[in-house]
């Protein structure tokens, strides 16, 4: 059986994730250099969370139920920085798309 998660995110205020019959989390994404102005989230198939925001972009993975949050800048190799509102998918193959002012951004998961 799957488990399913919920995950929501906001504006300014950050984002929230939690697996169904477990603890909710919540992650402001602002103290990571990132902003909390949650645009996009999408579910790789580790189960790792990865938002687009109006500043970068941050995968979430959890590590013996620990969240770690890695960022991703155009410092690290990404199109840009500013992302869109529900602009993001996931591909057949696993990869993460997420589409910004630059153009695309993806990620194989």
């Amino acid at each position: 059986m799957k488990t399913c998660s919920i995950g929501y995110g906001s504006e300014h205020t950050g984002t929230v994730h939690s697996a169904i019959k477990e603890v909710f989390y919540s992650f402001s994404l602002f103290r990571q250099d990132c902003n909390n102005n949650t645009l996009c989230i999408k579910e790789d198939r580790n189960g790792n969370i990865w938002l687009s925001t109006s500043h970068g972009i941050s995968m979430i993975s959890f590590i013996n139920r620990q969240p770690k949050i890695k960022n991703y800048f155009k410092t690290d190799g990404t199109l840009g920085d500013q992302y869109h509102e529900k602009a993001g998918c996931k591909g057949y193959d696993g990869k993460i798309f997420f589409a910004g002012n630059h153009g695309i951004t993806f990620f194989q998961s």
